[in-house]
């Protein structure tokens, strides 16, 4: 698997024998994996059984760190571009995070999971 990041560097001082150093930090790319999970069927029959066109019905789930976060009945990671049986409809690029996978999961656990309950769940809200 291949992680996309980019490295940011920033002077940090020179050495007693004058060479410069400088602090690195990298930049994970941060994605939004949108997944269609009626797979075209909304697009196509939306206007004749609700007299409304809905291009796509979503699942989104959040790719970074070489694995993605999503919500099923509370927060799950797994292998990017697999947490629901259908293809990926669409890719958004959502920049960069300076945060370590270990603050992630930990915001998870400790805020997300308490807030994003299977009970507090409305697929129509």
């Amino acid at each position: 698997q291949v992680v996309s990041a980019r490295v940011v560097c920033w002077p940090a001082a020179t050495s007693r024998y004058g060479v410069s150093l400088a602090l690195c930090h990298t930049m994970p790319k941060v994605q939004a994996y949108v997944y269609d999970i009626t797979q075209g069927m909304a697009s196509r029959m939306s206007m004749a059984m609700l007299g409304k066109q809905i291009d796509v019905i979503p699942h989104t789930g959040i790719v970074v760190f070489g694995k993605e976060y999503f919500f099923g009945s509370g927060p799950c990671i797994g292998e990017p571009g697999k947490s629901v049986p259908c293809a990926v409809h669409q890719i958004l690029d959502l920049g960069e995070t300076a945060k370590t996978p270990e603050e992630l999961e930990a915001h998870i656990a400790q805020v997300l999971a308490r807030e994003h309950t299977a009970e507090a769940y409305n697929l129509l809200s």
